[in-house]
């Protein structure tokens, strides 16, 4: 008989393998910074609406070239881990048209971060901003 009938699920109950958990698209939901030193400085800024849309303005990193961007975003799979979005405003078409559409693969959404992996493999963290709260 084949061992790894029996070892299965043991690794599933004891937690030493384990399935990725569904994700709760409303964990989404807020003001996301992208940065390139682990959050302590944003250079750009992606705000994601309850009624599917998402708003991203900023400088693009080591320039004073600055953008705005207006689309709509989906989540879906079987466990919402693919999100895809679609641009329908632009300050810069020669870059990112409008009409222009992607899909990423979501990794894990928690309170201060969100990871996803792009089409072409890399992961990327942006961090929960905290709205309307004073820093000194």
């Amino acid at each position: 008989m084949n061992l790894s009938i029996f070892l299965l699920p043991f690794l599933l109950t004891s937690g030493l393998l384990h399935a990725q958990d569904a994700i709760n698209p409303d964990s989404l939901i807020g003001l996301w910074g992208s940065s390139e030193d682990q959050g302590q400085s944003i250079w750009g800024y992606d705000q994601y609406n309850a009624d599917g849309t998402i708003i991203s303005w900023g400088t693009f990193p080591d320039s004073i070239a600055d953008f705005r961007i207006d689309g709509r975003y989906e989540i879906s799979g079987d466990l919402g881990t693919t999100i895809c979005l679609t641009i329908s405003r632009t300050s810069h078409p020669e870059i990112l048209p409008v009409g222009t559409q992607w899909c990423d693969q979501i990794i894990s959404i928690s309170e201060d971060e969100f990871v996803y992996q792009d089409p072409d493999g890399e992961q990327h963290v942006v961090y929960r901003q905290k709205v309307g709260e004073a820093y000194y």
